[in-house]
C-alpha cells in the first residue's frame, strides 16, 4: 500500500481476482507472490508513518492459522493488515470486505474470526462510523459459532461500554460501537433461538431503551437502531401492556417501548426522527398483530407535519413494511449490500401482499387527505409516502386495484407550485406505469394524456374502485395547475407517434437535487432509459431540434426539463 488515498481502494477488487483463481494452482502462486509484496509494502508504509512501537504492538493482529495456498484466506490476512494503516477510509473499506467474506463464505470465515473475536472487538471502536457499524454486524455473524459462555461474556463486556458509570474513560466511539453490537447480537440470538439467559436479553433491551432518553442525539439514534434490530426477526418477549403505558424500568411492555419511540417523533434532530421511524418499521416485520400495526399507523401519520424530505422517505419505507412485511422491496436495504441473507428468504411471505389491512387505511388517508391538503409540507409528505408505496409494495392487490386513483393523485400534484412535489409526482407517474399490466398501462396512458392536456383529473368511479369507501377521498380539484412543462412533453411524444414515451420523458426530465440523497436515490427509474433509447432512435431527427429549441424556453421549468432530456 503506497498511499492512503489510492492504496486502500485496492483491497476490495482483490477478492474477485483471488476467488476466480481459487482452482488454478499457477494463479495461486502468482497471488501468493503478490501478497508477499503487499505485506512488505504494508510494513514499509507503517515505518514511513513512524507508528510508535507501543501503538504498533497495541494494533498488531495475530494472523489466523491459514492454508497459505488458499487465496481467500490470504486475502483475509490482507484485510486484517489494512487495519494497521492510520486511515479511517482504509478501515471502512476493510470492514466492508470482512462483511463480504462472512456473508459469502460463512462456513470458512465465521469460524476463523470466532477463534479470535478480540480482533473484531478492537476494530469495533475505530474512528469511522461505518466501520463500527460494519464490525457490529460482523460480530453478530460469528455469534452462532461461539459457545454460550463466550456470548454471555461478550454481551456483558459490551454492556459495560453503555455508560460512564461502568467505564470511566468511555469514548463516544466505544459507546456507539457497543450499542450497535449488542443490538445485532441480541437480534441474532432471538432469531436463531440461541441458548442465552433471558435475564441477559432483558438487561440488554432495557439498557437500550434507557438510552432513548440520552442527551446526545447520536446515542439516541444508535439506541433506536439497536432496538429495531433486536426485534426485527422475532417479536420482543414482553407483555402487551395497557393503553397509555408509560416508561417503567421495572416492567418493560410492548406499548411502553413503542410509546418511547413515538415520543422521539417530536425531536428537533432529523436523524433521531428517522432512526425512530425505521426502528418501528423493523419491529413491525416480526410483530404483525393488528392492534400494534394500527397503533403504528396512527402515530406515523402525525409525521405529516415534519418538514424534512429525508424523514418522509424513511417513513415511506416504514409504511411499506407495515403493508408488505418482508415482501416489501425495501427490506433488503436493511442489510449490507442491500442483499437479504438466504436464511431470511423464507420470511418473505408473499401472502402479505394480499391482506386488505392496513393497506386500505393507509392509502385512503394519503389519497384522501394528505395530497390534497392546503399545506405544502403536508402535500409533500403524502406525495413521498405514496411514491414509496408504489415503489416498494406496488404488487400488493390494493395498490394494483387503485393504480388509476394513485395516478390521478400524482397527476394532480404535477401542477403543484412546489418544484419538489411536482418532480416527485412525475417520478410517481413513471412508477405507476411500470407497475401496471398491459391493459392497465393503456388505461393509465389515456388518462394521463387527457389530464395533462385538459387539466381535468380523469378519475372515474367504477365497480373496481370500491376498495376505497365513497366520499373518503374528498373532492378532486377540477384543474391540475401549471402543466406547461408536461404539455410540452406530451406534445413531443405525440409528434413521433409514441404517446407512451411521455412516461420516459417524465423520468428523463427530473433535475431536482432531492434525488441525490441516499434514500431518494432508491427511486431512480433508470430501467426506463434503455427502453426509451430504443424507441427514440428512429425519431431523433424530429426530436433533437424541438428539444434544442425548447431548452431555451422563457419558462425555466420547461428549459431545464428539455435540457435534461437532450443530455
Amino acid at each position: 500500500v503506497s498511499t492512503q488515498s489510492t492504496g486502500v481502494k485496492l483491497w476490495r477488487p482483490i477478492i474477485s481476482t483471488v476467488m476466480t483463481s481459487a482452482d488454478n494452482s499457477k494463479d495461486q502462486e502468482n497471488e501468493n507472490d503478490k501478497g508477499q509484496g503487499d505485506e512488505e509494502n504494508t510494513e514499509e508504509h507503517i515505518k514511513r508513518r513512524k507508528l510508535s512501537a507501543p501503538a504498533a504492538e497495541e494494533m498488531s493482529i495475530a494472523a489466523p492459522d491459514q492454508n497459505k495456498t488458499s487465496p481467500l484466506l490470504l486475502y483475509q490476512s490482507y484485510i486484517d493488515d489494512a487495519f494497521l494503516i492510520r486511515s479511517s477510509e482504509a478501515h471502512k473499506i476493510a470492514s466492508e470486505a470482512i462483511l463480504e467474506l462472512l456473508m459469502d463464505n460463512p462456513e470458512v470465515f465465521a469460524v476463523s474470526y470466532a477463534r479470535s473475536a478480540d480482533r473484531l472487538k478492537k476494530w469495533l471502536y475505530f474512528e469511522h462510523t461505518e466501520t463500527r457499524e460494519n464490525i457490529a454486524i460482523a460480530i453478530s455473524l460469528i455469534v452462532p459459532q461461539l459457545k454460550e459462555e463466550d456470548i454471555i461474556e461478550l454481551v456483558n463486556e459490551l454492556l459495560k461500554q453503555f455508560s460512564m458509570e461502568s467505564t470511566p474513560h468511555l469514548t463516544l466511539e466505544m459507546q456507539h460501537g457497543s450499542i450497535h453490537a449488542v443490538g445485532q447480537i441480541i437480534g441474532v440470538c432471538l432469531e436463531r433461538k440461541l441458548s442465552i439467559p433471558r435475564q441477559l436479553i432483558d438487561q440488554s433491551i432495557s439498557k437500550l431503551s434507557i438510552l432513548l432518553n440520552d442527551n446526545n442525539s447520536f446515542i439516541v439514534a444508535s439506541a433506536c437502531e439497536g432496538l429495531g434490530v433486536c426485534g426485527m426477526y422475532s417479536p420482543l418477549p414482553y407483555p402487551d401492556g395497557v393503553e397509555g403505558d408509560k416508561d417503567n424500568q421495572n416492567q418493560l411492555t410492548i406499548r411502553s417501548l413503542f410509546n418511547k419511540l413515538f415520543s422521539l417523533f417530536r425531536s428537533t434532530e432529523r436523524k433521531v426522527v428517522e432512526k425512530s421511524a425505521l426502528a418501528i418499521g423493523r419491529l413491525s416485520l416480526a410483530d404483525r398483530r393488528d392492534w400494534l400495526i394500527n397503533l403504528i399507523v396512527k402515530n406515523l401519520f402525525e409525521l405529516s407535519s415534519n418538514r424534512h424530505e429525508e424523514v418522509h422517505f424513511t417513513v415511506g419505507e416504514t409504511f411499506s413494511f407495515l403493508i408488505g412485511g418482508w415482501a416489501s422491496q425495501a427490506a433488503p436495504s436493511l442489510f449490507p449490500r442491500s442483499k437479504l441473507p438466504p436464511r431470511l428468504q423464507q420470511l418473505r411471505d408473499e401472502s402479505q401482499l394480499t391482506a386488505a389491512e392496513p393497506a386500505t387505511a393507509i392509502l385512503t388517508k394519503i389519497c384522501g387527505e394528505l395530497v390534497t391538503n392546503s399545506l405544502t409540507h403536508v402535500r409533500l409528505a403524502g406525495c413521498i409516502w405514496l411514491l414509496s408505496l408504489v415503489k416498494f409494495v406496488g404488487q400488493h392487490v390494493i395498490i394494483q386495484k387503485n393504480l388509476p386513483l394513485i395516478q390521478s393523485r400524482f397527476s394532480f400534484l404535477l401542477g403543484d407550485n412546489d418544484d419538489i412535489i411536482s418532480e416527485i409526482a412525475s417520478r410517481g407517474l413513471v412508477l405507476v406505469y411500470e407497475r401496471g399490466n398491459i391493459q392497465m398501462k393503456e388505461q393509465l396512458l389515456s388518462t394521463l394524456v387527457n389530464t395533462i392536456e385538459t387539466g381535468q383529473s380523469g378519475l372515474k368511479k367504477d365497480e373496481d374502485s370500491d376498495v376505497i369507501p365513497e366520499g373518503a377521498l374528498g373532492s378532486v380539484p377540477s384543474t391540475v395547475g401549471k402543466l406547461s412543462t408536461y404539455r410540452e412533453l406530451c406534445s413531443l411524444a405525440s409528434d413521433i407517434g409514441q404517446p407512451d414515451l411521455v412516461y420516459k420523458f417524465l423520468n428523463l426530465s427530473s433535475h431536482h437535487s432531492i434525488w441525490n440523497s441516499k434514500r431518494a436515490a432508491a427511486f431512480a427509474t433508470n430501467s426506463l432509459i434503455p427502453l426509451a433509447a430504443d424507441k427514440l432512435k428512429p425519431h431523433l431527427h424530429l426530436l433533437v431540434p424541438k428539444l434544442y429549441r425548447s431548452s431555451f424556453d422563457p419558462s425555466s421549468r420547461i428549459a431545464q426539463s428539455m435540457a435534461n432530456i437532450l443530455n
